[in-house]
């Protein structure tokens, strides 16, 4: 028990130490630029997601070792989500932007 413990410890905290690397850079590009200051948002939907992920993979997935994290392939999809919600709608207030944005791109 304190072997398998062991020798799983450390992969463990390396793809934590990876989801938050990859948590820092995906909430500095997720949203942008016209939204400001967004970095806290987005790293918390990158941590929430991988969570997500995570969870699912280790209930439904027959491997076993497997690492869920969020797609920072998104990051495209978000920010024309957030553009055309800006200019379709005329929608100036940024908070507003950024929950219709989210929304959208959840469905």
């Amino acid at each position: 028990m304190l072997e398998t413990l062991t020798r799983q410890s450390i992969p463990t905290l390396l793809a934590v130490f990876i989801n938050l690397l990859d948590a820092c850079a995906f909430g500095t590009f997720f949203f942008p630029p016209q939204l400001g200051q967004t970095s806290g948002l987005a790293v918390e939907i990158f941590l929430l997601s991988t969570m997500a992920a995570q969870v699912a993979l280790l209930v439904n997935s027959s491997f076993g070792s497997c690492l869920g994290t969020a797609m920072v392939e998104n990051i495209p999809f978000i920010h024309t989500i957030s553009l055309s919600v800006m200019s379709s709608l005329q929608i100036t207030s940024r908070d507003e932007v950024r929950i219709t944005g989210i929304s959208i791109f959840s469905v």
